[in-house]
């Protein structure tokens, strides 16, 4: 069976893509299931990707692996509801700027697959949306006055973020929420908690973006102010997220006052 289906794949891409279209959430647990052919079953999915500028399904991780940069040595993924919120999500935008290319996915077992591939053929599979290994990236050097934000927008938000860091990743946007490496996202954690798991409260990592113009007004902010800030820029992550601030009215009162 999965000879005949590499075959329709090599020398029919067309048909095989009506194949992928009606049947490939069924080829989509089959890595988890046959661990013996996972490569195998892997090798035969499709997925969107920021190299085809369009929504199109119809790159596969062997693909991916031919147009990777001499010194890249990971397949970097973003899980997100729709095509949209994953081409505009603010935990790509570095990737992008250094055009390395990231899978765009959606389906809703999407994040539970790249976890039981894990990676192919030597490359590690990334979720976009995790903290980084700390020996994966350069040590951030911060100035005494971002230490104070940084102290500071942490004990405003303590209840709500594990930790507050300097962004990487950021380009364009203020914040994003980041998940440590050994949580599920939301996707996944829906699946998971089906099955019985139970994984409480999250609580993720605030990253910002301190070359940001919103991260400058912050600088010069003090008391219930910078508090009220603070609230707006993690109200503006947690949207960028797919998620919705528990006070939408005061979230857009707000963004009326900082941008006029």
């Amino acid at each position: 069976m999965l000879d005949s289906l590499k075959d329709l794949k090599t020398n029919s891409f067309d048909k095989y893509k009506e194949f992928w279209n009606e049947y490939g959430l069924v080829l989509k647990e089959g890595p988890a299931e046959d661990h013996e052919n996972k490569e195998t079953i892997a090798s035969l999915m499709l997925f969107a990707s920021t190299f085809s500028n369009n929504n199109s399904v119809n790159q596969s991780l062997d693909d991916y692996v031919g147009r990777m940069k001499s010194d890249q040595d990971k397949i970097y993924f973003c899980v997100a509801d729709t095509y949209e919120a994953a081409i505009n999500s603010p935990h790509i935008e570095k990737l992008k700027s250094n055009e390395i290319e990231v899978l765009l996915l959606t389906d809703r077992i999407d994040e539970w697959l790249m976890t039981s591939i894990h990676e192919y053929k030597g490359k590690q599979l990334v979720n976009v949306a995790k903290q980084e290994n700390t020996k994966d990236s350069e040590e951030i050097k911060i100035n005494d006055k971002d230490k104070d934000i940084i102290e500071k927008i942490k004990n405003h938000l303590s209840d709500r973020v594990s930790d507050v860091l300097i962004s990487e990743r950021l380009i364009d946007s203020a914040s994003c929420l980041i998940l440590p490496q050994n949580e599920p996202g939301a996707q996944l954690r829906k699946i998971l908690e089906a099955s019985g798991q139970n994984f409480g409260e999250s609580k993720p990592i605030f990253e910002i973006n301190m070359k940001h113009k919103l991260l400058k007004k912050l600088k010069d902010m003090k008391g219930k102010q910078f508090n009220l800030f603070v609230d707006f820029l993690y109200d503006y992550a947690l949207i960028a997220e797919g998620g919705s601030p528990k006070d939408p009215s005061r979230y857009l009162r707000q963004l009326d006052k900082y941008l006029s």
